[in-house]
C-alpha cells in the first residue's frame, strides 16, 4: 500500500482508495461485485486531475458485459484489470506528484464540508443558518443524508442545545471526508 501526498487532500483519497482496489483480494464472486468494484474505480479515477487519470490506463466502463460473462471468464478479466490498475498505481506512486485542488472536479464532501464549516461560524437561529441548512439538506447523499435531517429539525425549534448542533456538524464533516470520490 502506498501513501500519497501530492499537496491536495482530494486526489491523495482517490489515488489511496485506487491502491486499495487494486488488490487481488477484491476479486468476489459474481457480477455484481465486479461492478461495484467498477463503480469504485470509475469514481475515483473521474474525481482525480486529468494528468493523473489518464495515467491509469484500464478500461473500466464494460457497461454490462460483466454480467453476460461466465464465472471464469469474468475472474480472468477482472483480474487483468486489478493487476493493470496495480501497475498505474504502483508507477503514479513513483512519481513526485503535485497537483491542486483547481486540476480536478470539486468532490460533494468538500461542498459538504464547506457549507458546514459556514454553518459552524453562523450560529442558530439566524436565516442565513436556515438558508444553508436548507441547502445542505438539498446537496446530501449517502451516509450525510442523516445528519442534514437532523440539523433541519434542529434549526427549526426555538430553543435547542448549541452542542447538539456542533456535535451534528462536526460529525457530518467527518463523514463528507470520506466522500472525496463523489463528483459534485
Amino acid at each position: 500500500m502506498h501513501h500519497f501526498t501530492t499537496g491536495d487532500l482530494v486526489t491523495d483519497q482517490n489515488l489511496g482508495r485506487l491502491d486499495h482496489l487494486a488488490d487481488l483480494a477484491q476479486l468476489a464472486p459474481g457480477p455484481e461485485q465486479m461492478h461495484n468494484w467498477l463503480l469504485a474505480v470509475i469514481g475515483s479515477k473521474e474525481m482525480l486531475p486529468p494528468a493523473v487519470a489518464q495515467q491509469i490506463k484500464g478500461n473500466f466502463y464494460l457497461g454490462d458485459l460483466h454480467y453476460k460473462w461466465s464465472e471464469e471468464f469474468r475472474t480472468r478479466e477482472w483480474t487483468k484489470l486489478i493487476e493493470g490498475l496495480r501497475r498505474d498505481i504502483d508507477q503514479l506512486a513513483l512519481q513526485d506528484l503535485t497537483v491542486t485542488a483547481t486540476d480536478r472536479p470539486c468532490s460533494r464532501g468538500e461542498t459538504i464540508v464547506e457549507l458546514c464549516d459556514e454553518l459552524d461560524a453562523e450560529g442558530h437561529g439566524t436565516l442565513r443558518f436556515n438558508t444553508l441548512v436548507r441547502r445542505l439538506r438539498s446537496i446530501a447523499v449517502y451516509d450525510t443524508v442523516s445528519d442534514a435531517r437532523t440539523l433541519e429539525r434542529l434549526a427549526k425549534r426555538k430553543k435547542v442545545d448549541p452542542y447538539e448542533i456542533t456535535r451534528t456538524i462536526h460529525h457530518l464533516k467527518l463523514v463528507a471526508r470520506r466522500m472525496f470520490y463523489v463528483k459534485d
